[in-house]
């Protein structure tokens, strides 16, 4: 059974994991600076956004750095985050979901995805090692966000 130390500890490293999240859409909501994001990854951390690409450590900043460029507003919800510790207090996984509104290309979207995450403490602070994106949809504003009916089947 943990120590009362060890089960506060797990609280403030998910506590910690939790901000760090916060964070990252704060960074994205305020110009997606690419060097901020940057550093809330690992220097080996992984930035897997599907189509759109997958990048490793220094390969994230010209993807960000675009998106800074095409983006015109960015607002993250982020919503219902767990994170799970493992036991060596220095790894652990999460998932939350995030609903946004953002302007690209002077497109106004909608969007919602899930956010599926492992972090690593390094020298005593959390840092993302992967982030990997996972669409529900995105969508132009004047449209609906259902998902399309499959071919074939009636609606």
């Amino acid at each position: 059974m943990p120590t009362i130390e060890e089960r506060l500890q797990r609280l403030e490293d998910v506590e910690a994991i939790q901000r760090l999240q916060i964070r990252y859409a704060e960074v994205c909501d305020d110009g997606f600076d690419s060097d901020a994001i940057v550093d809330l990854f690992t220097p080996d951390g992984v930035w897997d956004c599907g189509d759109y690409g997958r990048f490793v450590g220094e390969e994230m900043r010209a993807y960000w750095a675009d998106t800074a460029r095409i983006t015109e507003l960015s607002l993250h919800y982020m919503a219902n985050h767990v994170v799970d510790v493992e036991p060596s207090g220095t790894e652990a996984t999460g998932r939350c979901y995030m609903f946004g509104a953002v302007t690209r290309g002077g497109e106004a979207q909608w969007m919602a995805v899930r956010y599926d995450e492992r972090y690593r403490k390094v020298d005593g602070e959390w840092r993302f090692t992967e982030m990997t994106l996972r669409p529900a949809f995105m969508t132009p504003f004047e449209r609906s966000w259902a998902l399309p009916v499959p071919s074939g089947e009636k609606s």
